[in-house]
C-alpha cells in the first residue's frame, strides 16, 4: 500500500525516461547484454569524470587552526533540508518518480522493458544514486542481475524501511512463504540487504553504492559479464550526485587519539575506533573493492594484502553469510587497522553512527581519495566538502622544523612547502591525522570542529540512503516537481 500523497504528486512528475512509441520486440535478457560495447571500466574514480585535476603541489591554504567552508557550503552544514522531509513524504516522491517511468527504446529499435526502467529509477532514489542521464546501456546491470519477475517483486517491496516477509506479503498481495523464499534468495545474491533478529529475517533495499555493486564484486556475482554490465551504470551526471548530496559517501576519521591536540577531551564518540571495536562482537574483513576492480590501474601498494575493508555488527554478519568477506576476531580487526595506520592509509567510514563498513585506503588506489587529490581546492565547490571530517587541522609554525615529513606522508598529496619552507595545504585535506602521526615536533594536531558546522550522522546505512535521497529530491537532483 503506497503512502498518502502520491496521487497529488504524480501529475507533476517530470518523465526522465520514455519510449518513443515503438512496439516492444521479444526481449531476451542475455541477448540484449551480449551486444553491449565496453563502456567505463567499472566504477571509475570520480575525478576522471569530473575532469578537474589541480596538482597537490599547488599550495593555496595557509596552515591555520582550520579552514572555513564557503558561505554557500555552510548552508548545507547544519540542519540540512532532508531533516524537514518525513519518510512518508520521501516514499511518496519515490513512488511518483518510479511510477512515471516507461519502457526505453534504444537506438537500434530494441526496447528495454518498463520494469527494468522502473527498477533503475528505484535504485536511483537511494543514497547518491547513479546519475539521472540514461543511455542504451544504463539498464544493463539490472537486466543482468534480475529476471523480469524479480524486478517486479523488488518494486512491490516496502520502500525505505526494514521489512519482513509478512510486511512484503501485505504490501504486495503475494504469498508470504514465496516472499520469504524470494527475499532470502536475493539477499544471498547480494541484491537485497538482510539482518536476522530473534530468528526473524529483516530486509531492505540496497543503494548501488555502498551496496549492490560492492556485494557483487566481492561475491560469486563477480564475473566478466557482470563487470561489463556494471561499467555503464554510472552515467555522466553521477559525479554531481555523488559530490552534491550534502554529506559524503564516506568520511574520514582520525587514525588515533594521539593526533588530537593535548587539550582536546577526546575523539568524537562515533570516530573512536577503539570504542567501535569494543562495542561490537562480530567482525569481518574483505578485499578493498577499489583495488579488486583495479580502478586506478595499480595492482599493488605498500601493503600487498588487499583485505582491509572491515565490517562490524549486523553488516559484518551479512558480509560473512554472503561470502563477501571472512569472519575475524576483534584482535584480528585491531591488527589490520594498526597495519593500515602504520602504512599511511586513511580510515574512512560510512556516514553512520552505527558501525557498518570501514575502508582503510591507500593513496593511488582509493577512488574517493584520488578524486579528492584531483579536485584539490575545487573540492570546496561541492557541498560534501564541509562534512568530510569532524576535525580541523592546527599547525604550530613556531614548532615546525620544515622537515617535509608531513608532505611525504599525506595520503591525498594536499601538502606542499611554501616559499618559507612551511607546509601549506589544499582544501582536499581530509584531516585523517597521518601528517600529525609522523610530525617529529608535534607541530600538527587535529581539533574537534564546531559541532554546529557539521551535519549529524545518519543512524545506519538505510538512514543514510534516505537522508541523501531526501536531499536530492529537495534540491531537484531527482526531478519530481
Amino acid at each position: 500500500m503506497k503512502e498518502m500523497g502520491v496521487e497529488s504528486m504524480v501529475a507533476n512528475v517530470e518523465e526522465v525516461v520514455s519510449a518513443d512509441g515503438a512496439q516492444s520486440r521479444s526481449f531476451d535478457r542475455r541477448a540484449f547484454l551480449k551486444g553491449s560495447a565496453i563502456g567505463m571500466a567499472g566504477m571509475m574514480p570520480l575525478a576522471s569524470l569530473v575532469g578537474c585535476a589541480p596538482k597537490g603541489s599547488e599550495a593555496s591554504l595557509s596552515e591555520t587552526s582550520g579552514e572555513e567552508p564557503s558561505a554557500a557550503n555552510q548552508a548545507f552544514a547544519a540542519g540540512g533540508v532532508e531533516d524537514s522531509m518525513s519518510l512518508e513524504e520521501l516514499n511518496a516522491l519515490r513512488h511518483a518518480f518510479v511510477d512515471s517511468q516507461t519502457a526505453y527504446t534504444c537506438e537500434d529499435g530494441s526496447v528495454v522493458p518498463e520494469v527494468y526502467v522502473k527498477l533503475r529509477a528505484l535504485f536511483n532514489t537511494y543514497g547518491w544514486g547513479m546519475g539521472m542521464a540514461v543511455n542504451d546501456h544504463a539498464f544493463d546491470e539490472f537486466v543482468y542481475l534480475f529476471s523480469e519477475d524479480e524486478a517486479q517483486a523488488y518494486l512491490e517491496m516496502p520502500f525505505g524501511v526494514e521489512f519482513t516477509a509478512t510486511d512484503f506479503s501485505l504490501e504486495s498481495g503475494r504469498d508470504e512463504a514465496a516472499c520469504l523464499a524470494l527475499c532470502e534468495d536475493l539477499a544471498k545474491r547480494g541484491t537485497l540487504y538482510r539482518v536476522r533478529r530473534g530468528g526473524v529475517s529483516f530486509f531492505h533495499h540496497l543503494a548501488m553504492a555502498y551496496g549492490l555493486w560492492e556485494f557483487q564484486i566481492l561475491g560469486a556475482g563477480d564475473t566478466p559479464e557482470y563487470r561489463e554490465a556494471h561499467s555503464y551504470v554510472f552515467t555522466e551526471d553521477a559525479p554531481q550526485n555523488k559530490m552534491g548530496t550534502g554529506t559524503p559517501f564516506y568520511y574520514s576519521i582520525p587514525v588515533g587519539k594521539e593526533v588530537l591536540a593535548d587539550d582536546e577531551p577526546g575523539l568524537y564518540p562515533y570516530d573512536d575506533i577503539e570504542k567501535i571495536l569494543e562495542n561490537n562482537t562480530v567482525f569481518a574483513v574483505g578485499p578493498c573493492q577499489c583495488q579488486a576492480l583495479d580502478l586506478a590501474g595499480i595492482p599493488l601498494d605498500p601493503m600487498p594484502e588487499i583485505e582491509r575493508c572491515v565490517a562490524f555488527g549486523a553488516t559484518a554478519q551479512y558480509v560473512i553469510d554472503g561470502g563477501y568477506g571472512r569472519e575475524i576476531t576483534r584482535d584480528e580487526a585491531r591488527e589490520i587497522l594498526q597495519k593500515c595506520k602504520e602504512a599511511g592509509y586513511v580510515y574512512q567510514h560510512t556516514w553512520t553512527k552505527e558501525p557498518e563498513i570501514m575502508c582503510n585506503c591507500p593513496r593511488d588506489v582509493c577512488g574517493i581519495l584520488t578524486t579528492y587529490e584531483a579536485l584539490g581546492d575545487q573540492l570546496a565547490d561541492f557541498n560534501t566538502c564541509v562534512n568530510v571530517s569532524h576535525y580541523t587541522l592546527e599547525h604550530d609554525k613556531d614548532a615546525c622544523i620544515k622537515c617535509g615529513k608531513c608532505m611525504d606522508r599525506c595520503p591525498v598529496r594536499c601538502i606542499s612547502m611554501d616559499d618559507e619552507g612551511l607546509p601549506a595545504r589544499l582544501m582536499s585535506c581530509v584531516r585523517c591525522g597521518q601528517c600529525a602521526l609522523v610530525c617529529p615536533q608535534d607541530a600538527r594536531k587535529l581539533r574537534l570542529a564546531n559541532p554546529d558546522s557539521v551535519e549529524p550522522l545518519a543512524k545506519n546505512l538505510l538512514d543514510d540512503y534516505n537522508k541523501k535521497a531526501a536531499f536530492r529530491f529537495a534540491n531537484d537532483m531527482i526531478p519530481v516537481k
